[in-house]
């Protein structure tokens, strides 16, 4: 039984091998890659939408992804107390939950940021340098102290937010303010490549209203006021129902919804989400102010108050996801205590002009959220790693290369053209040689899989050879002891 159950496990081997693939290299596999989602918000690989205090190029040769990069050249005099900007305006883009901005920023002669007296930062939602902004200073550039690529990392958390709308990013902006050097700065050179944002994810902390019953929901019964909440199960997100309020005009002309719950806590939340569903948003220009949010920890409106406009955040008529964050609220008789919230309220005033004359509002799904992780979201500069370029001259004499190799000296009226830079990480060369690397590794793992088999094969016939010169042996001995004792006559 021995032969027959080591012939059996190796037949087992054969088949394990030829099932279970071998792992394979993929061609777009990075050493190094993000733990979190970006979102590309300009490739500055046009010079569409910006300007600059310098001359204004697009490099085509030294780049960090794509196919090129936005160049600006800046020339700065002693005492010259200059305010230099580059800036840029593109469509909207949809960076909802970013949890930082980066961009790739190369710099020829770093003394331009000593220089300064003040760097800023700014990304926009108003394609605007005056209102809707998100900022950082100096410490973004922290990290630089010689020439060449870096990797820029702008927190959202250590930034100055200005009501920036992360639903329609659509402003940069770089300036150096009161820039004063010791000596002429001449032809510094400053690059922009692949701005992105880092999505965080978020998780509910603690649910505020899942808004399937009316139970606890109140507004103003009087005239002039909505009619009071309705627990609608035909219009919702999720579970059974949301909470509706409808203001008719023009008898009726303003909404107040409001609730108390019992205390909940809710410290370390970051963001207060929610859907909703408006019916017009030309309303919010025909009325006092537009909708407010507000929660509180007094048991009641405008004491221990956070509050935002949500005009701010719904986006388009019908149900919107809008994410509140807790650092961009406005406070009423002093910040509230987030252990102890135990109060929330929706009101508009003196709505004139609706569709229809007809207005209608609905929540559901209220809560608390934080990111998942922003650890890794370090504020400054990482340089980029560059690979050299390979040198592809050929040679005629490989083994013994001249030590000091003749210059090449071009013909009276030729250009000598310069060799071309080292392509940045992204570029078509690197990708060829991701993919040769990609197409060798399989390879080699094709054949060494070829040769398991073959190895497989090779022992189950000598095993079965071994069992077959057995079984005759056995099959001889038997023999002679039934015939005449003479042995057979060796082949």
């Amino acid at each position: 039984m021995k032969p027959a159950r080591r012939i059996l496990g190796l037949f087992l081997c054969f088949m394990i091998l030829c099932v279970l693939p071998l792992p394979t290299v993929s061609a777009q596999q990075s050493s190094q890659t993000s733990a979190l989602p970006e979102t590309v918000a300009n490739g500055a690989e046009t010079l569409d939408g910006w300007t600059a205090d310098g001359e204004l190029a697009l490099d085509t040769e030294d780049f960090t992804q794509g196919e090129g990069c936005v160049s600006v050249t800046l020339d700065v005099a002693q005492d010259s107390n200059a305010i230099l900007s580059v800036r840029a305006t593109f469509d909207d883009v949809d960076v909802s939950g970013v949890g930082a901005f980066s961009f790739d920023f190369y710099i020829s002669d770093p003394a331009l940021l000593t220089a300064s007296q003040i760097i800023a930062l700014d990304f926009g939602s108003s394609k605007s340098p005056d209102s809707e902004l998100i900022t950082w200073y100096e410490d973004a550039f922290s990290g630089i102290q010689e020439s060449g690529w870096y990797r820029i990392s702008l927190p959202v958390n250590e930034a100055i937010n200005r009501s920036f709308k992360d639903t329609n990013l659509n402003y940069f902006c770089l300036q150096f303010f009161h820039v004063n050097p010791t000596e002429d700065l001449e032809d510094v050179e400053i690059k922009i490549d692949n701005i992105t944002a880092t999505i965080v994810e978020y998780h509910k902390l603690r649910t505020v209203d899942m808004c399937d019953t009316a139970d606890g929901w109140s507004g103003i019964g009087d005239a002039g006021y909505a009619a009071p909440p309705l627990c609608d199960t035909a219009n919702k997100k999720q579970g059974t129902a949301s909470i509706q309020y409808q203001v008719v005009l023009p008898e009726q002309r303003h909404l107040v919804s409001q609730k108390t719950y019992e205390p909940m806590n809710a410290t370390g939340a970051t963001h207060v989400e929610m859907d909703v569903y408006v019916s017009d948003l030309s309303a919010f220009e025909h009325c006092r102010y537009a909708i407010q949010f507000e929660i509180t920890s007094s048991g009641t409106c405008d004491h221990q108050e956070y509050c935002w406009s949500l005009d701010k955040y719904v986006l388009h008529e019908g149900w919107n996801h809008i994410r509140l964050p807790i650092a961009a609220a406005s406070t009423c008789d002093g910040a509230p205590n987030m252990a102890a919230i135990n109060y929330l309220r929706f009101h508009t005033l003196d709505i004139t002009q609706a569709k229809g004359n007809v207005w209608t509002f609905r929540v559901d799904n209220i809560y608390f959220s934080a990111p998942r992780s922003i650890e890794n979201l370090i504020l400054g500069a990482t340089p980029i790693a560059r690979e050299e370029k390979p040198d592809d001259t050929p040679d005629d004499n490989p083994d013994n290369p001249p030590e000091n190799p003749p210059e090449d000296i071009p013909d009276d009226g030729e250009q000598q053209l310069p060799l071309p830079p080292t392509p940045g990480p992204g570029t078509e060369n690197e990708n060829n040689q991701n993919n040769e690397s990609a197409l060798r590794a399989r390879q080699t793992q094709q054949k060494a899989k070829i040769l398991l088999i073959l190895m497989v094969f090779t022992i189950i016939g000598i095993d079965a050879v071994v069992v077959a010169l057995k079984q005759k042996k056995k099959q001889d001995e038997v023999l002679v002891a039934e015939g005449d004792g003479q042995p057979p006559a060796e082949s």
